[in-house]
């Protein structure tokens, strides 16, 4: 009965978290003409003002390429991304534009908000406890998974 306590536990958790997540990203990022799927691209982006290929954004992001390719299709559509020119789109520069760069500004301060609202519960010492677990859950979920 205890493991699967503890799968209902875990999974249950986890999903809760996940879909709370994606409740405030959709919620939030609306405001700025985002959607909840281009997060992790412009904040990437914005770590990296030299840009990225879709490719690297794909890697940093753990989502596909296709994925990659069709935000950055709609983010250079409404303005907050460019993708320079190359002889595959995959291998293309793309950056922040200046409209992505405003988005992110603000947004960047959304994040800390919610972060330190959410987190707010926990001591730094429970903090790091609780994402070296993670880190190691997901280590192992990996390598299962292969």
């Amino acid at each position: 009965m205890q493991e699967e306590s503890r799968f209902e536990d875990f999974v249950g958790l986890i999903g809760a978290i996940d879909k709370e997540i994606q409740r405030i990203k959709t919620a939030e990022l609306s405001r700025f003409g985002l959607r909840a799927s281009d997060l992790m691209v412009v904040y990437y982006l914005e770590k990296n003002p030299e840009g990225l290929t879709g490719a690297d954004l794909a890697r940093l992001a753990d989502v596909d390429r296709a994925a990659v390719s069709r935000t950055v299709t709609r983010l250079a559509a409404d303005g907050f991304v460019e993708v320079g020119e190359e002889s595959t789109r995959y291998r293309a520069p793309i950056r922040l534009t200046e409209k992505g760069y405003a988005a992110m500004a603000e947004v960047n301060g959304l994040i800390s908000q919610i972060v330190r609202q959410a987190g707010g519960g926990l001591m730094d010492e429970q903090r790091r406890a609780l994402y070296a677990s993670l880190e190691s859950v997901l280590g192992q979920l990996r390598v299962i998974a292969r």
